[in-house]
């Protein structure tokens, strides 16, 4: 599963609040909560940056839903007016 909270007034005007996956690539389950200004995804190879990139991009809509990975998991999107 991916539990996006996110803010929006228009789809340019877009901000992640918060995301969640589970059965995701490498995790399990992951929670993670962004800051309003700037939030700087960090780690070694292999640990998982590029998962958490895939599911927002998955989940607003850049990539295809049949993306590799997908089979075992949810995708879900929380959104409010700013």
């Amino acid at each position: 599963m991916v539990d996006l909270g996110l803010l929006q007034s228009k789809v340019k005007n877009m901000k992640l609040k918060s995301i969640k996956l589970r059965n995701f690539r490498c995790f399990e389950n992951l929670e993670l909560d962004f800051h309003k200004q700037l939030t700087v995804i960090s780690g070694g190879n292999a640990s998982g940056k590029s998962a958490v990139l895939d599911a927002v991009a998955i989940s607003v809509g850049i990539f295809p839903s049949s993306f590799d990975g997908m089979s075992n998991c949810e995708i879900k999107k929380k959104m409010q007016d700013l």
